[in-house]
């Protein structure tokens, strides 16, 4: 990209800026306080009919003034990660004739219920409770998921998450119509889940997932194509773009001359990066960015709601080899504006202490960046946007955290409206992990100025999770570096994960200079209560638990479980005594007894013995996680 070019954008967003930022500004924060709570389609609307922004050029200075007040608090996500807006077509009223029901403990996507029609029906009435769905696509289609408040106790405000078949998160949706939630997307055939919930793990109640399906053109993105923007459950057929790349930069441009968004999807659905204004094009959107070898998807609609218009994608590809920040010390990249996304590789052999933050570039400075890391599959694991604004590094970004060995990317994007060129440098030093964090509760703190605290947890076996905390800026890392639960799900939002055997990390971290103390809970089926002494269970309905106790001790790394998750391989000696059993009510929740006074280093493991009502065969038994007290 010329330094021409990204002057020349910079150059029209300024001037857009000083005519209109402040007085837009005002009547935004005047009209929503709540700036999560109002769709980009709403906003764009009730600004025409004030008079605020009535041409293409006033609607692109709106939606830009939007981005800003969000972007720079607690509660956003980097433009490039937000998901594109589709409009939905309301809340809808379906016979469910066909209706599957939930059957409790499905608050893990390994332990979700299957969604055998095109409805569920579910409850998440009780604090902190996820609702798990396994939906099958079974071709590719562009599909909408609503979930609807329905039965005795309707919910009042949902949160909808969509992963993929290896529970990594593909989208997530507050408010659509208007407190319940909508995700509509390009899905390629195959597994995926969906788990509702209240917002802010309140709010809940009893609900429909309805999922509706349009059929899909699935066209090969050589040099071009050409399409028409359709509405999401319309009947239409969606014109959709597939491309293969080798490492490359890709360029997509949209050309419309009407208001379009554009999003890019991994070939198991996960969205890598996403546009709706470009520096360019205006209104119009597109993608300068740097994609890993791999087949990808493009799609284009109409964020503001209309339908059945043509437009043309431009597209080219340049091969490109990837530094490694690990041992390079520093790359510099240009960056043309909101479309631009620069990726370098980190490869650790071992884990260390990873360094690294954006400055000047030497021609032209971007002044203002988003830096973020990913895992090996371009999944998402934190951000960072200002490093210090009240220093002299001002709105550049920095990320300093003690990762595991493995594969990780680096992506650099400009904040809303920059442009420019940086130096991204990095120091890799001795792995110093803060500290070790239990299964269950622990009180931590989040950094902030870029440093990500970092703490181990060891699980002996695999385990879905539970988590929630009281700040949203954590996650968890798997031992390989790969993503293992869900991070930046939404404010304050309980996630349902799984704890892969071996030392995952927990990290804390801030977007910008925010500092504080916040508590984390990692909660395993087989855990101590809130009170600290009561030994409770989750597992699902109907199924059969087992408790074991051994007061032997576990040895370090040993895997337990026979059947769907693992090899049985607990001690044989006559300190290993079985507790009992008990059938598990419709809660899936059990509590089994008081913890003596003065009961120390026994080890607990507990067994699920799944007898048909929800788990198809070979599923037989899950022996769960162990924990010791």
């Amino acid at each position: 990209m010329s330094f021409g070019r990204i002057v020349l954008a910079a150059g029209i967003l300024a001037g857009l800026a000083n005519a209109q930022s402040r007085p837009m500004s005002d009547w935004l924060q005047s009209q929503y306080p709540q700036l999560r709570t109002p769709s980009m389609k709403r906003v764009l609307e009730q600004a025409a009919i004030a008079g605020v922004a009535q041409t293409p050029q006033q609607q692109l200075q709106l939606k830009n003034t939007l981005r800003t007040l969000q972007g720079k608090g607690r509660t956003a996500l980097p433009a490039w990660r937000q998901q594109v807006e589709v409009p939905t077509t309301g809340n809808v009223q379906v016979v469910s004739i066909d209706n599957a029901f939930e059957h409790e403990t499905n608050d893990g996507w390994k332990w979700a219920d299957d969604m055998a029609g095109q409805t569920a029906s579910g409850d998440c009435t009780l604090v902190e409770d996820v609702d798990c769905w396994r939906y099958v696509a079974a071709s590719d289609g562009f599909y909408t998921f609503d979930v609807n408040a329905a039965g005795a106790f309707p919910i009042a405000d949902s949160w909808l998450t969509l992963r993929n078949h290896k529970g990594d998160p593909i989208a997530t949706n507050d408010n659509s119509f208007p407190a319940m939630s909508s995700i509509s997307i390009f899905l390629p055939a195959g597994t995926y889940y969906l788990e509702v919930s209240g917002y802010l793990g309140t709010g809940g109640g009893t609900y429909d997932l309805v999922a509706r399906r349009d059929d899909v053109l699935v066209a090969s993105l050589s040099s071009g194509g050409a399409g028409t923007t359709q509405l999401p459950a319309s009947a239409a057929v969606h014109d959709v773009f597939s491309f293969t790349v080798p490492d490359s930069n890709v360029d997509l441009s949209v050309s419309s001359g009407l208001d379009t968004a554009l999003r890019i999807q991994r070939a198991d659905g996960v969205v890598v990066f996403s546009n709706d204004d470009s520096s360019v094009g205006g209104l119009d959107a597109a993608a300068d960015i740097d994609l890993p070898a791999g087949q990808y998807y493009a799609y284009v609609s109409e964020p503001t709601g209309g339908s059945g218009n043509a437009y043309t994608v431009s597209f080219a590809a340049t091969p490109v080899v990837f530094a490694d920040l690990a041992t390079a010390g520093s790359v510099q990249g240009d960056l043309v504006g909101s479309e631009s996304m620069r990726l370098v590789r980190i490869d650790l052999t071992d884990a260390a202490h990873v360094d690294m933050l954006t400055s000047d570039g030497p021609v032209s400075p971007v002044f203002d960046t988003n830096l973020a890391l990913l895992d090996r599959d371009l999944d998402y694991l934190l951000d960072v946007e200002d490093d210090d604004p009240f220093g002299p590094r001002q709105y550049y970004s920095r990320i300093a955290m003690s990762l595991p060995a493995g594969v990780y990317w680096a992506a650099v994007t400009p904040y809303i409206g920059a442009s420019g060129d940086y130096t991204l440098a990095a120091s890799v030093g001795a792995y110093a992990p803060n500290g070790t964090s239990p299964l269950g509760m622990m009180t931590t703190s989040i950094a902030g100025f870029g440093d990500v605290n970092t703490y181990l947890i060891d699980n002996c076996s695999p385990s879905s999770v539970q988590v929630r905390g009281t700040d949203f800026y954590f996650g968890i890392l798997g031992p390989d570096g790969e993503l293992a639960t869900n991070t930046r799900c939404g404010l304050l939002q309980p996630q349902a994960g799984e704890l892969p055997v071996g030392t995952s990390t927990l990290f804390t971290w801030d977007r910008f200079d925010y500092s504080a103390t916040m508590t984390t809970w990692v909660i395993p089926p087989l855990h101590l209560a809130a009170d600290g002494v009561t030994v409770s269970t989750r597992a699902k309905e109907g199924d059969e638990v087992w408790v074991f106790a051994n007061f032997s001790g576990l040895t370090a790394g040993m895997n337990f479980g026979v059947g769907d998750s693992g090899l049985f391989c607990l001690p044989t000696d006559s300190l290993l005594l079985t507790l009992g059993n008990q059938a598990v009510p419709a809660t899936g929740l059990n509590a089994w007894f008081t913890l003596p006074i003065g009961l120390t280093g026994v080890d607990l493991q507990s067994a699920d013995l799944h007898n048909g009502i929800v788990w198809p065969a070979p599923a037989w038994a899950s022996w769960r996680n162990a924990f010791q007290f």
